[in-house]
């Protein structure tokens, strides 16, 4: 099961997730799926000339920019090491 599908499952019993709550969910993702959700999203925005680009307000685990931007933090973080 992907991480973005476990994610859903578990919000789907919930009716509003708190910022620490979602920084607990994008935390417990593994390096590897992180980069396999990053693939998937990157061969979407290359057969769609870039319209499977997603940013959602309220924010979802899912979303384009919320994983590109905690790839981002992470390979920022083992820089830093």
């Amino acid at each position: 099961m992907c991480y973005a599908t476990h994610w859903y499952q578990n919000l789907k019993n919930k009716k509003h997730m708190t910022y620490e709550d979602f920084k607990k969910e994008q935390s417990e993702m593994t390096d590897h799926e992180l980069i396999e959700e990053i693939s998937k999203q990157i061969s979407k925005l290359c057969k769609t000339g870039g319209g499977s680009f997603t940013m959602s307000s309220p924010v979802r685990i899912d979303d384009t920019d919320i994983l590109f931007c905690e790839l981002l933090n992470r390979f920022k973080n083992t820089k830093n090491k």
